[in-house]
């Protein structure tokens, strides 16, 4: 019997996935830092992976990466969410073309229009 494509994914590439939504989403708040021990616990993942989908996070800009610091959420704005690619960007080492792919590449417009009105609250309590 085939896998499908989810049981193919590396753990980056999940990794990435599951952190590209929770940040579009709004679960993750701007200005939220994010801790590479602490990413690595709540996967179950190593420093390398984790170091690789921060990075990929940052060159997405859906974080900031700060030297000696660490990563921080960067706050969305409508014309981010407007501009989301509708192709996959590059992936991670070792990944196949679809596996880095977040969920908000292929969304309905219902939930891209969720997503700016998530943008919208966000400007409103950062002004």
């Amino acid at each position: 019997m085939a896998k499908s494509k989810k049981q193919h994914r590396t753990v980056g590439g999940r990794l990435y996935e599951i952190l590209a939504r929770e940040i579009i989403s709004g679960k993750m708040r701007p200005g939220q830092r994010l801790v590479e021990d602490d990413i690595g616990k709540r996967f179950k993942a190593s420093r390398t992976p984790v170091r690789e989908v921060l990075n990929k996070l940052g060159k997405d800009d859906l974080v900031e990466l700060v030297p000696h610091r660490g990563g921080y959420v960067k706050g969305l704005t409508a014309k981010d969410i407007e501009h989301v690619p509708s192709h996959p960007s590059p992936p991670l080492s070792g990944t196949g073309p679809t596996t880095c792919r977040p969920s908000c590449l292929t969304c309905s417009s219902g939930t891209v229009a969720g997503a700016r009105q998530i943008a919208k609250t966000q400007r409103g309590r950062q002004g």
